[in-house]
Order: C-alpha cells, then sequence, then structure tokens
C-alpha cells in the first residue's frame, strides 16, 4: 500500500509539474507582448503637449502642503492666496503663447499635483513653446 501510495504521488508530482510548467504544450513560444519586437515606429503625439510651469503644485508647496493622511483644504487662506499665484503664473503663459504661439490653445490646467497646462498645438511646433 506504501509503494501505491509512494508511486501515486510521484507521478502526480510530475503531472502537475508538466502543467504548471507548460512541458507538453504548443511548439511554438508565445510572444512578449511587451518585447521590443512589437512596436511598430514611433508613436509619439504631436499634437498636444502638457507644459510644466514655474512653482510648486499645492501639494507639494511648503505652505500648502497638508500634513500627512491629510487632504489639502480649499477653503483655507493661504492655499486660496497660493492658487491665485498659480493662476497668475498660467494667465502670464497664456498671453506669451497669444504673442508667440498664436494657433495653440490650453485645453487644461493643473495645480494640485503638477503645476502645468495642457496645449492643443494646432501645428505649432513644439520647439516653439519648449523655451
Amino acid at each position: 500500500m506504501k509503494k501505491i501510495l509512494a508511486a501515486f504521488l510521484i507521478f502526480s508530482s510530475i503531472g502537475l509539474s508538466v502543467i504548471a510548467l507548460g512541458v507538453g504544450g504548443s511548439a511554438t513560444p508565445r510572444p512578449n507582448a511587451s518585447a521590443d519586437a512589437f512596436n511598430q515606429g514611433q508613436n509619439v503625439d504631436t499634437s498636444s503637449a502638457i507644459v510644466q510651469l514655474k512653482g510648486d503644485p499645492l501639494s507639494i508647496h511648503s505652505a500648502t502642503k497638508p500634513a500627512p493622511g491629510k487632504k489639502i483644504d480649499f477653503n483655507n487662506y493661504t492655499v486660496r492666496s497660493y492658487r491665485a499665484q498659480l493662476s497668475a503664473g498660467r494667465n502670464d503663459f497664456r498671453r506669451w503663447l497669444r504673442a508667440n504661439a498664436s494657433r495653440a490653445r490650453i485645453t487644461s490646467q493643473y495645480e494640485v499635483s503638477l503645476n502645468a497646462v495642457a496645449v492643443q498645438l494646432n501645428g505649432t511646433p513644439l520647439e516653439t513653446i519648449a523655451a
């Protein structure tokens, strides 16, 4: 009885190993979907860009950074004041954009974890706004 049980355990473990390791499966290897061979060329979006502006975002600015585990208090005077400063910086960039890249348009703005704007370039070269 012990020999039968031992043989059963050995063959069971071999069978499970074959299943787990895929031995005996199809002869063709499965391709790695993240391999470079699957990249069909350059996929760079040249129609839009995110432009990071000067100044820390609210989440890391020394006067507005919340305590660990807390959220930013948007009703706080200091937070409102700093948001106004960030808004003024975005308005300065908007004026610069109108003067130097008139076809480009700001489509989104960010101030909590990133001080930036999203810009639809509308044919404007990225180098124009990268300065």
